[in-house]
């Protein structure tokens, strides 16, 4: 997981807020099981994006 999934988040709200959704407090959820960036949001500083990882999950 990282920037690349987070890009592809904001494309798909991109396309819902262009069909009339209201999309303003959205926060985008990234969720894995491996292979995670240490800060996938990084890359957008002015996002509200939640990273869940197994850790997180399972503790």
């Amino acid at each position: 997981m990282g920037a690349s999934h987070v890009e592809r988040l904001r494309r798909a709200r991109e396309l819902l807020a262009d069909r009339g959704y209201d999309t303003a407090d959205t926060a985008l959820l990234c969720h894995a099981g491996a292979n995670v960036e240490p800060n996938p949001a990084g890359s957008f500083p002015r996002e509200r994006v939640i990273t869940v990882t197994l850790e997180d999950l399972y503790g």
